[in-house]
């Protein structure tokens, strides 16, 4: 295996999209099959050799970053994604209770 294998990369990104709720069997996803085929067409052997030699790993980190961020923003939209909170409800967030605040007419 070579040193700068897309390996880690596809099996990292084909794990992200189930987590991101792929619907099919991973290997029937037309996604992960133009990802697999990309990476086959791209591979370096003595007939034929790509642009640049680490470009589609680039791309591929590329595309994983971007999955799991995908993955990490829903996941904070789940947990906070209320939209506008009172400061009440901000501070019981964190773990902070608001002092009891006394209207004019009874001090």
């Amino acid at each position: 295996m070579r040193q700068n294998s897309a390996i880690p990369v596809v099996r990292n990104i084909s794990h992200l999209l189930r987590k991101l709720g792929l619907k099919e069997k991973i290997t029937q996803s037309p996604s992960m099959r133009a990802i697999i085929s990309e990476c086959r067409k791209h591979d370096v052997t003595d007939e034929r050799t790509c642009r640049s030699r680490d470009e589609m790993l680039f791309t591929a980190r590329a595309y994983d970053k971007y999955l799991e961020s995908v993955s990490k923003y829903r996941e904070l939209v789940a947990m906070y994604g209320k939209g506008e909170v009172s400061i009440e409800e901000a501070a019981r967030k964190v773990g902070l209770k608001l002092p009891e605040s006394k209207s004019i007419e009874e001090r």
